[in-house]
């Protein structure tokens, strides 16, 4: 939960940051500590290689559909956005 919990607060002053300049957020990296999965384990899927902490998606941590839906004005996008070669340069300048 620590390592999450220091993840939010840090995207949490992002966001405000974003919303005042009137930007996207690009989301950082995030790194959780378990897997997400829809029933009890012990932090990894059975039978899984995973070794924990594992870079993972923004949805494991936070519900960025409902989130974004909920709050129109926060733009935010994914990290890998940026490494997406169907972004325009003059995007990854801005």
């Amino acid at each position: 939960f620590t390592l999450v919990h220091h993840q939010l607060r840090q995207m949490r002053s992002a966001l405000a940051i974003a919303l005042i300049l009137g930007r996207t957020l690009v989301m950082p990296e995030l790194w959780c500590g378990i897997d997400r999965v829809w029933f009890p384990h012990r932090g990894v899927f059975p039978g899984s290689q995973l070794a924990l902490p594992f870079q993972c998606p923004v949805d494991h941590v936070i519900e960025i559909q409902r989130f974004v839906s909920q709050h129109p004005r926060f733009k935010v996008v994914e990290h890998s956005f940026m490494h997406n070669p169907r972004v325009a340069p003059a995007f990854k300048q801005d």
